[in-house]
């Protein structure tokens, strides 16, 4: 592999849902993992929101919104922002829900994905998966139950440090050679699904299936030196 991880600022940690419909039934997380993107259908239908990235002015938004006839209004445009402000070397917990379960606080995690540049860009609009930003998943076939509560929306930044080590765990502090094992075992989980069974002839071929990511590691922004 030649991957580096590029921070050029301390990362953000976001929790993110997996599913669409009117009752929340439609699971997004196979498309995800195929197309290696996180993805919501917030705001209006057919309209890219590029000009928004990656510092969304919420005012601007919300107008932008209000003129396309968006329902919803309010949440649509704190939560595209939210969506919208998640930038290259931020690390994201893919949710299969927030809602609390037998009377108590609930949150589950599927997958961790880290947020990346692929082919120049980070954003785009997609007619079948709505809005939508390049990842690199970290890991995936898994579900992490938590007895945490306040992770019922779509998009959540996770501020508090004792919340961030529980949801990301061993993410929460990463090293340069952690994440490269992760994205490595996520490539190999990716063929699989693919059904290509052949490594690539030279290292470093099989770049694209990690999406061709340039990512300059800078220790001591995750150490926060």
């Amino acid at each position: 592999y030649c991957l580096e991880l590029f921070w050029p600022r301390y990362p953000q940690y976001f929790v993110m849902g997996s599913k669409y419909g009117d009752d929340a039934r439609q699971d997004m997380l196979p498309q995800m993992l195929d197309q290696g993107v996180i993805c919501t259908d917030f705001g209006p239908k057919g309209l890219s929101l590029a000009q928004f990235y990656p510092e969304p002015d919420t005012e601007s938004l919300k107008l932008f919104l209000e003129e396309h006839s968006c329902p919803s209004l309010d949440h649509s445009s704190s939560q595209l922002a939210l969506f919208l402000s998640m930038r290259v070397g931020d690390f994201v917990a893919v949710k299969s829900s927030g809602n609390p379960k037998h009377g108590k606080p609930f949150l589950g995690i599927r997958a961790y994905a880290i947020v990346v540049e692929r082919d120049g860009k980070t954003y785009y609009y997609d007619e079948t998966l709505g809005h939508c930003l390049n990842v690199a998943f970290l890991k995936s076939d898994f579900h992490l139950e938590l007895e945490l509560g306040q992770f019922s929306q779509t998009v959540h930044l996770v501020e508090k440090e004792a919340h961030r080590q529980k949801i990301f765990q061993h993410f929460s502090h990463p090293d340069e050679q952690q994440i490269l094992t992760h994205l490595e075992a996520e490539q190999e989980k990716r063929r699989t699904r693919k059904g290509v069974s052949e490594r690539p002839e030279r290292p470093g071929a099989n770049r694209r299936a990690i999406d061709a990511t340039v990512i300059n590691y800078r220790h001591h922004f995750i150490q926060g030196e």
